[in-house]
């Protein structure tokens, strides 16, 4: 009966596994090959555990121990969750159950934190399993009526036919046909429903059964093979294995044609070769056996009951009706070979082996017990206590009501002080907020003022005297004779002359440009950017409503960022925007500069002025950065 749970629990991740790529080894390669991020390795780890959850223990239980390790290190709750889960497949595989347990209730635990109903349902799938194959049915029907009913509440049709199946199958263990045969009714209506393959094959598997123990060999061939064909179908190697089993039996058992039995043994044998797995190995051997023993073959019969006695132990331990059949067949071999030593040593072993099955059947069904008898005693003592928990909750809710009534009048007191005390904090703090921005507009009033005043100065006064002067100069050349060498001089002496004018109104134009007063904020942007290479310059919206101070603040705070962005960040390109909305201005500075991190590197003049500036606004500003990825700064400023 534990095969029909293996192939339940390999349709239980069949149904849970989307669009994994079959080829591990490709998978590997490219695991070990390239540089990937954390979560690239991550899924890639997934991947591999899927290829091999069907195929090769061994390997799942590696690769999902590596991708355990890492998620572990990333600290990734669902990673971790998955390779939890996927150690304890490999581990029930392998019939190291309790091993398997651990690591599937550390997967739960994963997975009610997260509120993952679905996998919650499925952990309680496989667990339920676990508890099947160590003989603990009633623990095993617990989970499985979780599993049921959380699937049944969020619609998984699939996983519905599955938990029914798993439940059915229980119920045959426990020799129930009755009800076995509802779970197994219940689940082929929604199966042939929703044209699930999966689950018709394990629908038609277990009604096979049930029909075989009723006799009805011919009803239960025309199951299974139906269950055969759509494990070829859909390429589920074990299933198909198992079908051919039952067909092998049935015919040996039920309708004698021992010439089909060993066809359908032989093909088992061969299906398990390709397998690789030394689980099912040993199974294939024990059925074919079977069927040479029907045949009288005993020789034959004997030959590959030994070899497959002589696999590993730990198969031996698990697979105890296989093992059982083996034994049986190599005491009855040997008689019929007229070595009767052997045959009775054999025998022994037969009787040892089914007095360590019924001492562990014992202790599964002791366990149980204890369990149950634990719950029931945990009840009485927890009824008892609310008894006495009454009492005393009658005792203390005057007290307790009285200390509240008090309580809540010292509270409602201590509140009303607090939202006082609170108040008047916050009026404090705001009437020094509007200090400070009185004291900011006034400080950038001032600076605009005389910013515009040296601008005059320089380029109407100090100007036009060098005009003047140039003039003056020209008009000595004239009329002067001058020696060849004094011309050179003299003409040098012009062009210093001429680049001074040029210096002063540049430095006059950056201090206050006239075309910000004259043509907007929009227009002296352009032309300083232009002015610079790198720079690209883009404007959205209308600048015709803005007062000069605030035209000013924005041309400022530009003027800066840019400074900045050539001068300290070393930027080849420097990007900027400037939105302005209805309620709202937007202006962006990028650089592909040096960048820097804005929490340890100590903030220039330059930063501070913008923010002053735009503090001054009740504006915010925003600085995005990082050593080698440029710098962005972003201000918003809602105009009043």
């Amino acid at each position: 009966m534990k095969k029909i749970f293996t192939v339940f629990l390999t349709a239980l991740l069949a149904c849970n596994m989307t669009g994994q790529t079959p080829n591990a080894d490709s998978l590997i390669n490219v695991l070990e090959t390239q540089k990937l991020t954390n979560k690239e390795q991550l899924e890639l780890y997934r991947e591999i555990c899927f290829c091999y959850e069907k195929s090769n223990m061994d390997k799942l239980i590696m690769y999902a121990e590596k991708g355990l390790h890492l998620a572990e290190k990333v600290k990734d709750k669902t990673a971790i969750k998955d390779f939890y889960r996927f150690i304890g497949i490999g581990y029930t595989f392998k019939g190291q159950y309790d091993t398997a347990l651990s690591y599937l209730e550390k997967s739960l635990e994963f997975t009610v934190e997260m509120n993952d109903k679905r996998h919650e349902a499925i952990l309680y799938g496989f667990m339920s399993n676990v508890y099947t194959l160590q003989n603990k049915d009633t623990i095993a029907l617990k989970y499985l009526q979780k599993t049921l009913s959380i699937f049944e509440d969020i619609g998984d049709k699939k996983n519905c036919v599955v938990s029914l199946c798993n439940i059915g199958s229980i119920y045959r263990k426990l020799l129930n046909d009755k009800h076995a045969l509802s779970y197994f009714e219940r689940a082929k209506v929604i199966a042939e429903e929703i044209g699930y393959e999966y689950g018709k094959e394990l629908v038609y598997y277990n009604l096979s059964g049930i029909h075989s123990n009723k006799k009805e060999f011919d009803i239960a061939i025309s199951y299974v093979t139906q269950s055969l064909e759509i494990s070829r179908k859909i390429g589920d190697k074990q299933s198909e294995m198992l079908s051919l089993q039952s067909l092998a039996n049935y015919y040996c058992e039920g309708k004698n044609e021992y010439d089909k039995g060993e066809k359908y043994a032989l093909e088992c044998l061969h299906v398990a070769e390709e397998y690789g797995e030394p689980r099912l190995m040993f199974t294939a051997w024990s059925i074919l056996a079977n069927v040479y023993f029907y045949q009288g073959r005993y020789e034959e019969c004997k030959n590959l009951s030994l070899k497959a006695w002589e696999s590993d132990s730990s198969i031996l331990e698990n697979l105890i009706s296989e093992s059982m059949s083996i034994l049986s067949n190599l005491t009855i071999s040997y008689i019929y070979l007229d070595d009767k030593e052997k045959a009775v040593n054999y025998f022994a072993e037969f009787q040892e082996l089914i007095k360590k099955q019924n001492e562990k059947q014992f202790q599964g069904y002791l366990a149980e017990m204890e369990v149950k008898y634990e719950t029931e005693k945990k009840e009485i003592r927890i009824a008892a206590l609310e008894k006495e928990k009454t009492l005393y909750t009658l005792i203390v809710i005057i007290s307790i009501a009285a200390a509240l009534f008090a309580f809540a009048i010292l509270f409602y007191r201590h509140k009303l002080n607090v939202q006082k005390r609170k108040h008047a904090e916050q009026q404090v703090k705001q009437i020094e907020q509007e200090k400070q921005l009185v004291a900011a507009q006034a400080l950038i009033d001032g600076e605009v003022a005389e910013r515009s005043r040296l601008a005059r100065d320089l380029h109407d006064g100090l100007g036009g005297m060098l005009s003047a002067v140039k003039l003056n100069l020209k008009d000595m050349k004239g009329y002067s004779i001058l020696d060849n060498p004094d011309v050179d001089r003299f003409n040098k002496a012009i062009d210093m002359l001429d680049r001074s004018i040029s210096e002063l109104r540049r430095v006059a134009h950056h201090i206050m440009p006239e075309s910000l007063m004259r043509y907007g904020l929009k227009v002296s942007l352009d032309d300083f950017c232009r002015a610079i290479p790198g720079v690209n310059f883009s404007f959205f919206g209308d600048d015709a409503d803005l007062d000069n101070r605030l035209k000013t603040l924005i041309y400022r705070c530009t003027y800066e960022l840019i400074n900045n962005a050539v001068k300290y960040a070393n930027a080849a390109n420097i990007n900027v925007q400037l939105m302005i909305e209805k309620g709202l201005i937007s202006l962006s500075v990028h650089d592909d500069g040096t960048g820097f991190d804005p929490d340890k590197v100590t903030k220039g003049s330059g930063l501070e002025n913008v923010r002053v500036r735009v503090a001054s606004y009740n504006g915010k500003m925003n600085i995005y950065s990082s050593p080698g990825k440029g710098t962005e700064v972003s201000i918003e400023i809602e105009p009043s």
